[in-house]
């Protein structure tokens, strides 16, 4: 769980620290285990998606463990991105020939 988090920070140009990663990852941990539970002990498919939908989980970050994320990994993160808009592009274009 704490990577996913730290991966959509990392898109924002901030991670965490890796003294953190234990205290939020049981946290996020423990409330999802949480989430879990309430939504499997509800009958009605009508409760479960209102319940997930009105759950958030807030988490208290310091700033100390807050980081900016090097300008470097940001720039190639982007790359990364556009290469793969670029090839999903080429291959709907190829795929849509194709029928």
């Amino acid at each position: 769980m704490f990577e996913v988090l730290q991966d959509n920070l990392l898109q924002l140009g901030y991670r965490l620290s890796s003294s953190c990663k234990d205290r939020v990852g049981l946290l996020i941990y423990a409330r999802v285990n949480y989430l879990t539970k309430k939504v499997q002990n509800l009958t009605s498919n009508l409760s479960r998606r209102a319940l997930k939908s009105n759950f958030w989980c807030s988490i208290a970050l310091h700033p100390e463990e807050i980081n900016q994320a090097p300008a470097e990994i940001i720039a190639s993160l982007k790359e990364t991105e556009e290469k793969l808009v670029h090839e999903n592009q080429t291959l709907k274009k190829e795929l849509e020939g194709k029928v």
